[in-house]
């Protein structure tokens, strides 16, 4: 066989072998260009039927409309919501599964000498998906205490110690309990709970006295006499209650916002599935339904850019390492 022949039938192997690749690998870009080809793995590191919960279904619900693809929302509760991310940490970088998280992702971070993850070496952020004004502090109906600045009187005397409650030990909300001691000079006891639905049950039965909680799930027992709202952590009073004064009017400096929702992704998923997942996350936030949603959760929709949202978290990690500074809480 001359050479001009052999060279031509290597050629034409070649050829072939590169077309067979193309069509059982897809041609450059297209993996992203298609994403989503199938289910996507929603890991919530919280449980069913709370705030973040609801607002993850909210949002996947829309993307499956947007994009025609499943997300299935797998709940992965416990150890304020290290589990889960951990989960996400050591999944595969392809997209198919991430993770909807809350302000407990920069927390653990800040308050643990150890996590199983760090934000830089293990997970992409996508997009910032919602931010909340606040919590309500509510009372147990026989608190004898009807005003803010009654409360204050009574959690400030040593003799008569003021449970709260917390959704879980050294977590947002056993930080916002121990600011307020802190700032408002009260000496309230932290009673931690797996959650925020058992927390507040136990601040309806009766078995702690105080609570700060999201405005979504207080609500409806405010309004039917089951608890009693007195002060609002945000840095004005609330839209929907205005009747109810910010902790700031008789605490001055005290805030807390209701922290955050957001997405992200193991670290190394491909920047163009990062891109397309965020675009159609900030098209979810338009859709009127979805955003209405949100802003009755007592949420602001928000949709970032994933280097904007990266430089959201590292404030948050600085902000919360300076709370746990000043209030002592650490977990070892």
């Amino acid at each position: 066989m001359s050479a001009r022949k052999e060279l031509h039938r290597i050629g034409t192997g070649i050829l072939a072998s590169g077309f067979l690749f193309l069509l059982s690998h897809g041609a450059p870009g297209s993996a992203a260009e298609s994403y989503p080809a199938r289910p996507v793995r929603l890991v919530v590191p919280y449980q069913a039927g709370g705030n973040p919960d609801a607002v993850a279904r909210a949002v996947a619900g829309q993307l499956e409309r947007q994009l025609g693809r499943p997300y299935v929302i797998d709940n992965r509760a416990g150890a304020s919501g290290l589990i889960g991310i951990e989960v996400v940490t050591k999944a595969a970088p392809d997209g198919y599964t991430m993770l909807f998280v809350t302000s407990s992702l920069a927390v653990n971070q800040a308050l643990r000498e150890k996590t199983p993850y760090n934000l830089d070496r293990d997970l992409a952020p996508v997009s910032c998906v919602g931010q909340g004004a606040g919590f309500l502090l509510v009372v147990h109906p026989s608190v004898p205490a009807a005003t803010l600045g009654e409360f204050l009187a009574l959690a400030r005397n040593r003799d008569r110690r003021i449970a709260y409650a917390s959704s879980g030990s050294a977590n947002v909300s056993h930080m916002m309990g121990e600011m307020f001691n802190l700032q408002a000079r009260t000496h309230m006891m932290n009673v931690p709970y797996k959650g925020s639905a058992p927390a507040l049950t136990a601040v309806m039965s009766g078995e702690v006295q105080a609570y700060f909680v999201t405005p979504t799930i207080s609500v409806p027992v405010i309004k039917s006499g089951k608890l009693r709202a007195l002060g609002f952590t945000g840095p004005a009073r609330w839209s929907q209650m205005p009747e109810i004064p910010s902790i700031s009017e008789a605490v001055p400096g005290f805030r807390m916002d209701a922290g955050w929702m957001g997405w992200l992704a193991p670290v190394k998923t491909p920047a163009a599935i990062v891109a397309t997942t965020q675009r159609e996350i900030k098209r979810a936030l338009e859709d009127p339904k979805v955003r209405e949603f949100m802003l009755a959760s007592g949420y602001d929709p928000c949709s970032t850019s994933p280097e904007e949202f990266r430089r959201f978290i590292q404030d948050e990690l600085k902000r919360f390492s300076e709370i746990a500074r000043r209030t002592g809480i650490k977990i070892h």
